[in-house]
């Protein structure tokens, strides 16, 4: 029904990725636009599934060499500790005491999906 981008992190055999929840919208916002049948750009790529409708993102992309085109993964400068927030996984449902921080985001942002 809807794609998920995650993005692989581990070496060929180990179960690692990360899925891409939100992004910023800074180029393209026209045809992202178009493809998501929205004018909000804050509701363009706040949550993986919008994420993937507004990059026209779909099962063709399945193990895409993000060092190529047409989808390109460029790398900025890390940022720092401070900068990062930390909360628990949307739609996981698991014991308070058994929840770990494995959702990441940056608190300046505010196109993140949502927060917890």
């Amino acid at each position: 029904m809807h794609y998920c981008l995650n993005v692989v992190v581990g070496r060929e055999g180990e179960g690692s990725a990360v899925l891409i929840r939100a992004l910023e919208p800074l180029t393209g916002e026209s045809i992202m636009m178009k493809n998501r049948h929205t004018f909000s750009k804050m509701d363009l790529l706040n949550g993986p599934a919008k994420l993937c409708q507004a990059l026209a993102i779909d099962k063709n992309f399945n193990g895409h060499d993000l060092t190529r085109s047409p989808f390109i993964l460029k790398l900025n400068q890390p940022v720092s500790k401070d900068e990062i927030g930390f909360s628990y996984r949307i739609g996981v449902r698991e014991p308070d005491d058994h929840q770990l921080p494995w959702r990441l985001y940056l608190k300046s942002s505010q196109y993140i999906s949502r927060l917890i």
